[in-house]
């Protein structure tokens, strides 16, 4: 595979980094403005966002880990402008798997199902109760315990 260093400026979009000679695609590595107005920077797969990389939101959030053809795919951490941070595996732009999720109000930290809390995980109310056990759609479903900060237990 031959690489050449590009600039490409188009209609739709603004690229700067490598392309292959014989395709004029991304290739490897590069930066680039996406439809959606967000920034891309990182790994290029015959010209589709695959392997590490950062994306900056319009909404201001930033994603910084793996892709898979132009999706959230692999371990990834991403933080919100209000300062949430989620983290895990990530499965077309959801968590599915092993994660944890930080906001203002709570935090979790466990497996999720589809960008749901789905399976064992601790849910921590902050500065009120923890609640560890199992969790379905969201929901806590079935066996688990809460702690209270008084200590009581429930």
């Amino acid at each position: 595979l031959q690489l050449q260093p590009e600039i490409i400026v188009n209609k739709k979009n603004l690229y700067a980094g490598f392309t292959s000679r014989n395709t004029g695609i991304p290739e490897y590595k590069g930066i680039i403005e996406l439809d959606d107005r967000s920034v891309y920077e990182g790994e290029f797969k015959e010209g589709s966002l695959t392997g590490k990389g950062r994306q900056i939101f319009t909404n201001l959030d930033i994603y910084a880990g793996s892709f898979l053809n132009g999706v959230l795919h692999g371990y990834g951490q991403k933080s919100k402008k209000n300062l949430d941070l989620m983290k895990g595996q990530w499965d077309k732009d959801k968590l599915n798997g092993e994660g944890e999720e930080i906001t203002q109000t709570y935090a979790y930290k466990g497996s999720y199902k589809n960008g749901m809390m789905h399976g064992e995980g601790t849910f921590t109310k902050i500065n009120e109760w923890t609640y560890t056990g199992s969790f379905k759609n969201d929901k806590f479903e079935g066996k688990g315990k809460t702690v209270f900060q008084n200590g009581q237990v429930w």
